[in-house]
């Protein structure tokens, strides 16, 4: 059994893309008998760590860095593969293409030279966007893991050995969801990030859900957000919503399981990196599934409806599962049992990446 050592890249207070990359991988390599040890990434860069995660690099036959591949570690991943050590980095974004409504993320990976990015050690401004010094860093590692097709194509200049591994959801969240109970109202739901501003924008799904809501007075929109550049076309667009802000990780199965049909909208060159994690959510909750045919959804397994970016698709694609409980409980089992395969395959998945 190997020893793998997590360099998670997300803070406690703002665990995101780690949850999917560092966590879930790491637990069900646990159940299958290896060892993991988590830490955040930012422990592993100075010359000399704590005496406690010195440890844990030593006993590591695998070390996996996420996303912050900064000129910091570079001298590390040098130093730990002359010691014999599996070095791979996994990171699940386009930085290179971050939209403008990414916020401090942009202007980490894209702001210039001039950009402060953080502090260093001593309390001193760290200076000048990360966007290329992760590109050289990923020229150092064994191989790399992203989530989406697409993206493996744009960075495999760096690193030519990158290999697709699709997100995976641990079954335990899913389990034992309650239902919405009977109301007469059919429930469309979405959650994401401000970076999706886009995708709402282009897409036409906006006008769609305003057209539905006129149509169907019983259906009712759920936006797991509060940004205004998605809300604000709701009220123009005439749509029936609530919204709510962030939640955790562990209760969003359970928002999930509250909606009749999930939607995915996407739009554009940066969306067209997004990995298929709605889809494997909405698998996981036995939830019928209509998003844009775009990459991220294109080689999924059953349980979705994939239209093209016009309004009158989405109201065709979202009208023909009101009107038919048959074809949603259809759909429905479809993408759980898809979404289950892709966990009861994860271990040896992971084991072959890992080279473990």
């Amino acid at each position: 059994m190997a020893n793998i050592l997590w360099g998670e890249a997300d803070t406690s207070s703002e665990l995101n893309t780690s949850w999917h990359r560092v966590r879930v991988p790491a637990r069900i390599l646990d159940e299958r008998g290896h060892h993991c040890a988590i830490t955040h990434i930012t422990n592993l860069i100075p010359p000399v760590p704590n005496p406690k995660i010195q440890e844990l690099i030593s006993k590591a036959d695998v070390i996996v860095l996420e996303r912050l591949l900064v000129s910091d570690i570079q001298p590390r991943i040098l130093e730990w593969k002359a010691l014999g050590k599996k070095v791979i980095s996994t990171f699940d974004d386009a930085y290179h293409l971050l939209p403008d409504s990414g916020g401090i993320p942009k202007k980490t990976w894209r702001g210039g030279k001039k950009a402060i990015v953080g502090h260093n050690a001593n309390g001193s401004e760290k200076v000048g966007a990360i966007l290329n010094q992760f590109r050289e860093s990923l020229r150092l590692v064994d191989t790399a893991l992203v989530p989406s097709r697409v993206l493996l194509e744009d960075y495999k200049p760096f690193c030519p050995t990158i290999q697709f591994v699709p997100n995976v959801l641990h079954p335990d969240l899913w389990k034992g969801l309650k239902r919405r109970p009977m109301d007469n109202q059919f429930v469309i739901g979405w959650g994401g990030s401000s970076a999706h501003s886009a995708s709402f924008r282009d897409s036409g799904i906006v006008p769609a859900l305003g057209a539905i809501c006129r149509a169907y007075p019983r259906v009712h929109i759920h936006l797991q957000t509060k940004d205004p550049s998605i809300l604000i076309p709701m009220d123009k667009f005439g749509v029936r919503y609530d919204s709510g802000m962030w939640i955790p990780f562990t209760a969003w199965p359970q928002v999930v399981a509250r909606f009749d049909l999930y939607i995915a909208p996407l739009a554009g060159n940066y969306d067209d990196r997004r990995s298929s994690l709605k889809k494997i959510e909405a698998g996981m909750a036995g939830i019928p599934f209509v998003a844009t045919n775009a990459p991220p959804y294109q080689d999924c397994g059953g349980g979705s409806i994939l239209v093209e970016n016009k309004s009158s698709a989405w109201v065709d694609a979202i009208s023909s599962l009101i009107d038919s409980r048959e074809e949603r409980e259809r759909l429905a089992l479809e993408g759980k049992e898809w979404a289950e395969s892709l966990f009861q395959g994860a271990g040896e998945m992971y084991e072959k990446v890992l080279s473990i």
